[in-house]
């Protein structure tokens, strides 16, 4: 994007404040965020290692808080058509799938089939297990490292459906272009 996406401005808020604003009016209790270049925010414990160090880093936080989080929902800043629908109704889900799931404990990943975010993930130890030794594996120079597609076939998953009319609100904008035609409305 050539500059910091999460200070872009959207409908007169950054796209950061923009998400967070949207996520409180989910439901979610506390907006934890993941960005290196500010100290007020989450550093990752591995740089420049993408989206799972930003998971990575989120998830030790909440585990190692005083937070009694079973789940974590994540949302990239760079999703400013994301529905509060969407992200309503993808907590719902992620409650029932709890009541099923009440035996093992472990929770499920919850995704729309249009991407893999805004994703819900349980917080357990297994997950922070899994996401340390990858990115460990990667900052060591191993290059099979863990995509977000890898973690999610490594986890319990429900994907949930999208109807046609929802698909804009999973764009998200990484150049300048995307962003020109989000702005635009050239979806």
């Amino acid at each position: 994007m050539l500059e910091d996406k999460s200070q872009l401005i959207w409908q007169g808020s950054s796209l950061l404040d923009h998400s967070g604003k949207l996520l409180l009016a989910a439901g979610c209790a506390e907006v934890v965020i993941s960005n290196n270049s500010d100290p007020r925010y989450i550093a990752d414990r591995f740089p420049d290692s993408g989206p799972l160090a930003g998971i990575d880093a989120c998830l030790a936080y909440i585990l190692n808080g005083t937070s009694e989080y079973e789940a974590m929902l994540i949302m990239p800043v760079d999703m400013p058509l994301m529905e509060l629908e969407l992200l309503r109704n993808l907590i719902h889900q992620a409650e029932l799938g709890k009541a099923e799931l009440s035996n093992s404990g472990n929770g499920k990943a919850v995704f729309y089939n249009a991407g893999r975010f805004p994703l819900i993930l349980p917080v357990n130890d297994d997950l922070s297990k899994l996401l340390s030794s990858s990115l460990e594996q990667g900052h060591n120079g191993v290059r099979s490292g863990l995509s977000i597609r890898k973690l999610l076939a490594n986890l319990d998953c429900q994907i949930l459906d999208i109807d046609k009319d929802h698909q804009s609100a999973f764009y998200n904008c990484n150049t300048p272009e995307e962003w020109q035609n989000i702005q635009n409305s050239n979806l």
